[in-house]
């Protein structure tokens, strides 16, 4: 069965946004306590681990979906796939350093 890569795309921006809140929220919960000031080194370390997590949940879908698709232009997937991670990471960089 082939599959439409812009549904496979759909789901998977889905499936990102639903991680990146949760990695968020998670976020948010840690560092509820930190005064930044005073623990910026650990609020580093915090968000390095989170913007880790992210990277690499996000990367083992994409590899997934790259495993299963049988159509001709899998480069095509590949890079969408790659540049929403980037674009995802890059958010939540933005989203963390906005604190």
């Amino acid at each position: 069965m082939e599959q439409d890569p812009v549904l496979i795309m759909t789901g998977f921006r889905k499936t990102a946004n639903k991680l990146f809140e949760e990695l968020y929220f998670n976020f948010m919960e840690q560092i509820k306590k930190l005064d930044r000031q005073g623990d910026e080194n650990v609020f580093q370390q915090i968000r390095g681990r989170y913007e880790r997590q992210l990277q690499q949940q996000l990367s083992i879908e994409a590899r997934e979906l790259i495993r299963t698709y049988k159509r001709n232009d899998l480069l095509q997937l590949q890079q969408s796939l790659t540049s929403y991670i980037n674009y995802c990471l890059s958010a939540f960089r933005i989203k963390i350093n906005s604190l």
